[in-house]
């Protein structure tokens, strides 16, 4: 009897949905970590040194030593609430007195749904190291732009992060009533994309359909 064949689904994973998280490592006692807002792009890049040793038999390679950065560009932030940490501040201040800050990429798509210690939490890269460079520019006809690039101490790891009210926040679009004080409130889909087929009378199971753009 023929095997039967698994029909796996691959998405593509969503880069706005990706967005980092910072903490100085010296206030990991006393400071939950936080959103950088207004972030575009970043890049969080690997690299490892080849060597090689010339034998009489040919070259020998081996693996050298592996490096990581992150490379980010955003805009500058300016914060008004006294309660809420200005983290573009943050990370001048840690790049100007050389302190280690700590960063994690969060995966605001993967949020961990099983029952346990880590239901809520979102999947995430963590990661320890100084900010090499730091620059920003301002533009007569636009918005003044962030740049930074951090260099990771050892290897990156893996896991699952608790994200507070105010960075998942940052994180997700919202939309709010016209009335005065209104309150956020997650929207409804455009539209909804049927995924299965339904029986004859019945209703069908639909899923939200989000473009890269976060339109529905």
């Amino acid at each position: 009897m023929a095997e039967e064949t698994k029909n796996t689904k691959v998405d593509s994973v969503l880069g706005e949905k990706k967005k980092l998280m910072f903490r100085i490592v010296s206030e990991r006692s006393y400071k939950a970590a936080a959103v950088l807002g207004l972030q575009i792009t970043h890049e969080w890049s690997e690299e490892r040194s080849s060597e090689q040793e010339q034998t009489k038999d040919g070259a020998k390679a081996s693996a050298g030593s592996m490096t990581e950065k992150i490379s980010l560009e955003g805009l500058a932030n300016k914060v008004t609430d006294p309660d809420v940490t200005n983290v573009d501040k943050m990370l001048h201040h840690a790049f100007r007195e050389g302190l280690k800050v700590e960063v994690w990429e969060v995966d605001f798509e993967q949020q961990n749904t099983v029952e346990g210690d880590n239901k809520g939490k979102y999947y995430a890269r963590h990661g320890e190291g100084y900010l090499a460079t730091r620059s920003s520019s301002a533009n007569v006809e636009g918005n003044a732009d962030l740049k930074l690039e951090i260099n990771i101490d050892g290897k990156s790891t893996f896991g699952w992060a608790t994200v507070d009210e105010l960075s998942e926040a940052m994180a997700k679009e919202f939309f709010y009533d016209t009335v005065k004080d209104a309150k956020p409130v997650e929207g409804i889909p455009l539209y909804e994309v049927q995924t299965t087929v339904a029986p004859e009378g019945r209703s069908v199971k639909t899923e939200t359909n989000t473009d890269k753009d976060g339109k529905k």
